[in-house]
């Protein structure tokens, strides 16, 4: 877990990103969804400020939460269940770019919006 808080910049897609990545005919529903949640100026500005005066609490609270790798992992074996992209015959370029993208069409604030909106998303992607 981050011991420093992250620190969040504006999301840089724009609706033409997201038309083009989505299609003419998804894509009003896909912004509609992400406008609700953009990384925008004052969305930044106000998270930040609360990540600044909670991130100790933040943290402790996520970190209580949190379930190593390794159970994880250990539970899906015990269920039979799929663990990598190629278990599930899914092309890895495919699977990295669902997850860098899949905030997107949502509304909910979750960790992937703070790992994009801190920028170490595709790091940590990558890292899978």
């Amino acid at each position: 877990m981050l011991e420093t808080r992250p620190v969040l910049v504006e999301d840089r897609q724009s609706d033409t990103d997201l038309t083009a990545r989505y299609g003419s005919e998804l894509s009003a529903s896909v912004i509609e969804e992400f406008d609700q949640k953009r990384l925008n100026r004052r969305r930044v500005e106000d998270l930040n400020d609360r990540l600044s005066a909670q991130w100790p609490e933040i943290r402790d609270r996520v970190s209580a939460a949190l379930l190593s790798t390794a159970k994880i992992e250990a539970t899906l074996k015990a269920a039979g269940a799929p663990l990598t992209p190629a278990d599930i015959h899914l092309d890895r370029a495919f699977y990295v770019e669902a997850l860098l993208h899949a905030r997107e069409i949502r509304n909910r604030f979750t960790v992937l919006d703070l790992a994009a909106g801190s920028g170490v998303l595709k790091t940590m992607v990558q890292a899978l």
